[in-house]
């Protein structure tokens, strides 16, 4: 049990990565590359992009809901 938990963890630890390169990815897309950065990531354009993301997989959820 331990070992599959320990699993399911690193998983969700690589979802979560995939999940946050694709914000910034349409962060820099809408907006470029400009401003302040930590570690090579653009802290507004990541932003931004996190708000699209969150705001397009809540309207796809509410469509799949309706059905």
């Amino acid at each position: 049990m331990r070992v599959q938990a320990r699993a399911l963890v690193a998983g969700m630890r690589l979802s979560h990565d995939v999940v946050g390169f694709i914000r910034g990815f349409i962060g820099q897309l809408l907006l470029g590359q400009w401003g302040p950065s930590i570690a090579g990531v653009y802290v507004v354009q990541t932003f931004v992009g996190s708000l699209v993301f969150i705001l397009v997989a809540k309207w796809i959820m509410g469509k799949l809901a309706k059905r």
